[in-house]
């Protein structure tokens, strides 16, 4: 298994990435465009940062803005390919937005790239785990079955499949999904409290992503290797996220409080 931030070939990719990470959208931007009254403003607001000036054609067409995004996120996917010597380790992001893809054979073809790269295998694995729960949870609040479930957990991560499904017929406050030395158990609990006084977990699936940025800003203090790149992408990932969680919420009338309650941290 390779050991992260090693790989010199990436030198001159990795100071690039560390230009374009200057350029991510903080906390303070994402106020800035949260601050703004009106839908068509908040839309100014974002186009005006680089990279975003395409959706300043799409005011309150949340159908426009929806696609416009996943063009510039695709364009990061074009870019970074272009810049990754590992190009396999790259290629799954655009398997993304394809729909004769599954979500199970998508995660599988993550951890079936990933694997070898300490970095990126950890990652991968942490990201299974927390899939799982959402879903275990997700399941519960919609009423399937256990059949349903275990049709749609994800295999490879650290949390044996078996033991998530052996807590499904067991009572809300005795749900306690375990593994890593406790690392998931705060997640576990606060997804269970919220499911049990008002059937959401829109809070525990926000830890959860939260979990995953602070794990991939590892990657900033990498030199070499391809880690930076993949962390990056994840990162515009995050980024246009928080940016559909805004515009969307100010088209649908959101009061500001219920959309920055929903906005993940930051990368930067």
């Amino acid at each position: 298994m390779k050991i992260p931030g090693k790989d010199t070939r990436y030198t001159y990719a990795v100071s690039r990435m560390r230009v374009l990470e200057t350029r991510l959208l903080a906390t303070e931007d994402f106020e800035r465009i949260l601050e703004e009254e009106k839908p068509d403003s908040a839309i100014h607001a974002v186009s005006e940062f680089e990279g975003y000036s395409a959706l300043g054609s799409f005011l309150k067409n949340r159908p426009g803005i929806d696609t416009a995004l996943s063009a510039i996120l695709s364009g990061v996917y074009d870019f970074i390919y272009s810049l990754a010597h590992e190009k396999e380790l790259i290629g799954p992001f655009f398997k993304k937005n394809q729909p004769d893809i599954t979500d199970s054979a998508l995660w599988r073809l993550f951890y079936g790239q990933w694997s070898q790269n300490m970095f990126l295998n950890n990652y991968i694995k942490t990201a299974i785990d927390l899939e799982n729960i959402k879903v275990f949870f997700r399941v519960k609040m919609t009423r399937r079955d256990k059949n349903f479930l275990k049709k749609h957990l994800l295999e490879n991560g650290r949390i044996n499949t078996k033991d998530i499904l052996d807590l499904f017929d067991r009572p809300a406050e005795e749900i306690v999904i375990k593994a890593a030395g406790g690392f998931y158990e705060s997640i576990t609990t606060q997804a269970r409290e919220e499911y049990a006084q008002n059937h959401s977990i829109s809070g525990a699936e926000k830890a959860c992503d939260n979990v995953l940025i602070e794990y991939i800003k590892q990657a900033k203090y990498f030199h070499f290797g391809v880690e930076p790149l993949v962390s990056y992408i994840l990162a515009r990932e995050n980024e246009i996220k928080n940016l559909r969680i805004i515009l969307i919420g100010k088209i649908n009338g959101f009061e500001e409080n219920r959309i920055r309650a929903l906005l993940r941290k930051s990368y930067v």
